[in-house]
């Protein structure tokens, strides 16, 4: 047997548990997934029950897939991974020679933001995600703002701004952001150590979430309010994005937003992402893994992004008079006026779901069962 024949023979096995890999990780999202209610014992379909965390694309086609895997999907992993070491061996590089080995020094700035502005560019492009960078109509924009912040407010794209809020639906976010807006994030703890986002955002000074404690959520929300005013006053280098939702959707819905950015009652710049609309694939994961829906993102051709820049919203007295019903104090009214805003614009649907619901859609997926307070219901 040549040895042509046998790399052959060992790139279809290897293309097969690729493939297989993924199908078995997301089909179960594109089945019905049938539990009873405790209280009512009403049968509930999870899907529609989490709708904001739902997949919203066709079912998944095994055959479809595994033609993307035998055809882009091992040239990009290769890609994403030599992305992956270069971009490690220049920040460890870099790091070495400052005198903090968490993150750069005022100096070597510039520098380290035009080599992630390089690298996060071509990742993008050879990861097949083609991104469409825009402003909405000034004439569209100008009347919803001026609906929730007054006759006399005047948009500003400029404006000094505290900190970057988004919509959070894929792997790509924070890529895209630090290739645009060159920015830290308020991230989970795990993403710290992770290869390529943990150096990177170490670097950005990003406020990472230990989620574990009341206290420590509190500890995070004040150091998030210390870097928006600093930041706000020129003391401070470099924003910081956080995604108000707390968490991926399905980018057809925006969920409630909570307080982190809104507890200062600062002025913000929001950024949007809207996701393809092709229904074969949608490049918002929803509650499946991101990391898995980027892997089948890169079995296809290409993906459509749009990053749309907003103008800075800043809080007024009409908002808080005039929008009082939205909640009892000030940062809930900002909140949920930015929601309104997204939806307005975006074209997205409000939706009731919370990020709670997101971690009881992830645990009755993987125990079959619907969840009310402590109580179970095993569907039959």
């Amino acid at each position: 047997m040549s040895v042509f024949l046998i790399f052959i023979i060992i790139y279809l096995i290897l293309s097969l548990i690729v493939t297989w890999f993924i199908y078995s990780s997301l089909k179960i999202y594109y089945e019905d997934v049938i539990v009873f209610r405790k209280k009512t014992n009403e049968k509930i379909n999870l899907h529609k029950e989490f709708e904001a965390f739902a997949r919203k694309d066709s079912k998944i086609n095994i055959y479809t897939l595994f033609l993307g895997v035998i055809t882009l999907f091992w040239f990009r992993m290769i890609v994403f991974l030599i992305c992956t070491n270069l971009c490690n061996y220049i920040l460890y590089y870099k790091l070495q020679h400052t005198e903090k080995p968490n993150f750069i020094n005022q100096k070597e700035r510039p520098v380290f933001k035009k080599i992630i502005n390089t690298i996060t560019k071509y990742y993008l492009i050879l990861s097949g995600v083609i991104i469409n960078y825009h402003r909405f109509d000034d004439d569209k924009v100008n009347k919803v703002y001026k609906k929730y912040f007054g006759p006399d407010y005047e948009i500003s794209y400029d404006e000094k701004f505290s900190i970057y809020i988004c919509n959070h639906i894929s792997f790509c976010d924070m890529i895209m952001a630090m290739r645009f807006l060159g920015c830290g994030f308020v991230s989970k703890a795990s993403v710290k150590n992770s290869p390529i986002l943990g150096l990177m955002n170490r670097n950005y000074q990003s406020v990472f979430v230990d989620r574990s404690s009341e206290k420590k959520r509190n500890l995070v929300l004040n150091e998030i309010i210390e870097r928006q005013k600093k930041f706000l006053d020129g003391s401070f280098p470099t924003p910081i994005m956080i995604f108000p939702e707390g968490t991926t959707t399905s980018n057809r819905d925006i969920i409630t937003f909570k307080k982190g950015a809104f507890e200062a009652l600062l002025p913000i710049k929001p950024m949007m992402i809207k996701g393809n609309e092709d229904k074969d694939y949608h490049v918002g994961c929803g509650n499946s893994d991101v990391v898995i829906n980027y892997l089948r993102g890169l079995c296809r051709l290409y993906q459509k992004i749009e990053y749309i820049e907003m103008p800075v919203m800043k809080p007024t007295k009409y908002m808080y008079e005039n929008y009082k019903e939205f909640g009892n104090e000030k940062w809930e009214i900002y909140a949920k006026v930015s929601r309104e805003i997204y939806c307005e614009l975006g074209g997205f649907n409000r939706s009731k779901n919370t990020i709670r619901d997101n971690f009881r859609y992830s645990e009755c997926m993987s125990k079959n069962c619907y969840i009310e307070g402590d109580d179970y219901k095993i569907k039959d």
